[in-house]
């Protein structure tokens, strides 16, 4: 238990607790006086080391309080490279159907342009949350409406450096509500503790409970059997992803959330490689 304090450090704890909240009460809200429909959601796990990079998440992405499951939040950049995202990710006109925003559009547009194969990350997540912001200030009464204790969005820019060693950088957009200027954006936390993914994720959104219950010497019977199922994986990126994946669907499954669910896509990252689906839903594209 006391590597997993450290691990899921208090800044982890902190956005996963608004994210959680935020997926509650965004159900409820009364969508039909906006103009706009805001996407929200995710739930994801990622494991992000020197060597190796895995992300599971999920596929649901709140609509007027309607799932949608076929929402891919993983969004490839290059051979090397992927964006993903959780939180206030897109917005379409209910009136037009016209998509106002969509996070994973915007971070492939700034990859283009920093050039393929750039390896400016921060420089990157820093102009996407700027891009991201802009839009957010074009309506901020109505986007500040889904912010939970002042969580707006983050976005991750993973990917390789010039020594083929897996960088990532990210950002988050917080809502001041009784400040100026009303959005303001910074780098996410780090996570403190260790940078090995299989000992347990580096970034989590959440159901701190559940995921421990997979962590070894922590299995409850439920979480064994689905362990056991996934059979015998060798330790490396690809047992990491199944056990990553195996965690976000149990935690669809058994936390009874209305805003997780769907395909779990997962993805995995090596060093001095291109990155690999290791579970890829129908809806994602294969690059």
């Amino acid at each position: 238990m006391g590597h997993w304090r450290r691990l899921l450090c208090a800044p982890i704890k902190l956005i996963a607790e608004h994210l959680i909240k935020f997926l509650v009460c965004v159900a409820s809200f009364p969508h039909q006086t906006l103009a706009e429909d805001i996407g929200h959601g995710t739930y994801f796990l990622a494991g992000l080391s020197p060597d190796y990079a895995v992300v599971a998440i999920d596929s649901r992405e709140l609509e007027v309080g309607v799932p949608n499951d076929r929402y891919c939040k993983i969004r490839p950049l290059s051979r090397n490279a992927f964006f993903f995202s959780r939180g206030v990710t897109s917005a379409t006109d209910n009136n037009t159907h016209d998509k106002i925003f969509d996070a994973r559009d915007i971070a492939h547009s700034v990859y283009v342009q920093f050039g393929i194969g750039s390896t400016r990350f921060d420089e990157m997540a820093q102009a996407w949350a700027e891009r991201v912001l802009s839009i957010y200030r074009t309506k901020p009464s109505e986007f500040a409406n889904y912010a939970v204790q002042n969580i707006m969005v983050g976005g991750f820019f993973v990917g390789l450096d010039e020594s083929g060693t897996i960088k990532y950088s990210s950002q988050r957009i917080v809502l001041q509500p009784y400040g100026f200027p009303q959005f303001i954006n910074s780098a996410e936390p780090k996570p403190v503790g260790s940078t090995n993914p299989e000992e347990g994720p580096t970034y989590a959104s959440g159901y701190f409970e559940i995921v421990r219950e997979f962590m070894s010497g922590n299995r409850t019977e439920r979480a064994k059997a689905v362990i056991d199922n996934l059979g015998t994986l060798p330790s490396g990126p690809d047992r990491v992803a199944a056990i990553y994946a195996a965690i976000v669907n149990s935690v669809a499954k058994w936390s009874g959330e209305i805003g997780i669910g769907g395909d779990i896509a997962a993805i995995i990252l090596e060093r001095g490689q291109d990155w690999r689906w290791y579970h890829r839903p129908d809806f994602c594209p294969q690059y």
